[in-house]
């Protein structure tokens, strides 16, 4: 009798789980159907289509061998990219940010129904916890996110595809939280840092993508951040920022907040968040298509090994798990 009634507990479950995954694989057809990268939710809230199709996806998609047989698993991609990084003693943090779905599933509309414990993103927690048996540092920021929220923080974008300055700075102190109890951490010589906030009005991509009506613009405060009387991002910093002991890779959310003609706001990118949290200058190779391959492409063409860096941050959105026009691939930066 025990039995059974495990397996029928166990069989609700997993179909609960099914009964998401269906949910979501159908609103991505549909928005795939008309052709929109956009999915418009409740009370002015956007959606990525591609984000919707990712946790609509089947189980074990992080574990399958690829059919092309030049590219990996993004677990065989991660992992061997840690395991090289080692070998010349550099750190790997691998920072995948969560789609804002995860967090917020009542703003799609029709409200997403999640299985018994609110959440979506059971394959990808299973992922990091593979990741993290092969000696991966994953900094999942789910569990951040779900503390600003707690106290009435939002930590994404209603119109936007990215997290919000809030967001983005707790993750940047996670983060730091690391790298500031490494060893080699207290032997850095630190540089003065400053902040600056100042407020931004925008309207996301999202909503931009999404056309008229376009919504009321959203309300930022970001955090600006200067090293010494220079911003952080400055040229005049260029040189200080390639020696820098702190590498940041990946896609759009290493930019995002750096450029105010289409990033929204100005010198408060997450390298300069991840400079105000360490204060140790952090060295930015970023794409803005996608964070996959084209950041490691990069650093292998600067053949320098990665000399005098200790860490390297890897940040992207969870979502090029499964939804990429690449291909994951093994690339040895340290060759």
């Amino acid at each position: 009798m025990r039995l059974i009634l495990t397996m029928a507990i166990l069989a609700a479950t997993f179909t609960a789980a099914d009964e998401v995954r269906s949910d979501l694989a159908a609103r991505a057809a549909s928005a795939a159907k008309s052709e929109a990268l956009t999915v418009r939710g409740r009370a002015d809230w956007f959606f990525v289509a591609q984000e919707l199709t990712h946790y609509g996806t089947a189980p074990g998609w992080w574990s399958a061998a690829p059919a092309d047989v030049k590219a990996s698993s993004p677990l065989e991609a991660i992992a061997s990219c840690k395991d090289n990084l080692a070998s010349v003693g550099v750190e790997l943090i691998l920072v995948p940010v969560p789609g804002k779905v995860v967090l917020h599933p009542g703003e799609l509309a029709p409200p997403l129904t999640t299985s018994a414990d609110g959440r979506i993103d059971a394959e990808e927690r299973a992922f990091y916890a593979a990741l993290e048996k092969r000696g991966v540092t994953v900094v999942d920021p789910t569990a951040v996110f779900a503390r600003l929220q707690a106290v009435g923080t939002a930590p994404f974008c209603r119109q936007d595809s990215h997290y919000s300055p809030a967001g983005q700075q707790a993750v940047a102190a996670a983060v730091a939280a690391l790298i500031k109890g490494r060893p080699w951490y207290a032997t850095l010589p630190k540089v003065p840092v400053e902040t600056v906030t100042t407020s931004v009005l925008v309207n996301g991509d999202l909503a931009l993508l999404a056309g008229d009506p376009l919504p009321a613009k959203e309300q930022f405060t970001v955090r600006q951040v200067k090293v010494g009387a220079a911003f952080a991002d400055d040229d005049a910093l260029a040189a200080s920022r390639r020696a820098a002991p702190l590498l940041l890779i990946g896609d759009s959310h290493c930019l995002v907040y750096g450029d105010a003609t289409d990033l929204l706001a100005d010198h408060a990118a997450f390298g300069p968040q991840l400079t105000a949290e360490t204060a140790l200058f952090v060295d930015v190779v970023a794409n803005r298509g996608s964070g996959l391959n084209a950041p490691r492409l990069e650093l292998i063409r600067r053949k320098d090994r990665l000399a005098g860096k200790k860490c390297l941050v890897w940040l992207f959105t969870a979502r090029l798990f499964t939804q990429t026009t690449e291909t994951w691939k093994v690339l040895n930066i340290i060759r």
